[in-house]
């Protein structure tokens, strides 16, 4: 159990270092690149939110339009904000 545990840990470093690693390149990202992620994002959530929607399910026992309403919904608007406003978010200070 503990050697399973130490493993679970030792990934979780990997990652967390691996990130940290990125996060350079990430600041390097135009503002076009930042709006494909973004958008590419959108896309999956809405192409998989009946799947979501079952496994928030699963877990909390929280109906489908729930999900919609609060998680999809704000989720989107979320991003469709952040789209708009990316422009003026990354000029220069």
């Amino acid at each position: 159990m503990e050697e399973k545990l130490q493993g679970q840990i030792d990934e979780i470093s990997r990652i967390f270092k691996l990130q940290q690693e990125y996060k350079h390149q990430l600041r390097q990202a135009t503002a076009k690149e930042r709006k494909d992620k973004l958008k590419r994002l959108m896309a999956v959530i809405l192409e998989n939110s009946e799947a979501i929607g079952e496994a928030i399910y699963k877990d909390f026992r929280k109906p489908y339009e729930e999900v919609l309403v609060t998680e999809i919904v704000p989720l989107i608007s979320s991003i469709k904000h952040s789209l708009k406003n990316l422009n003026n978010w990354m000029k220069p200070k």
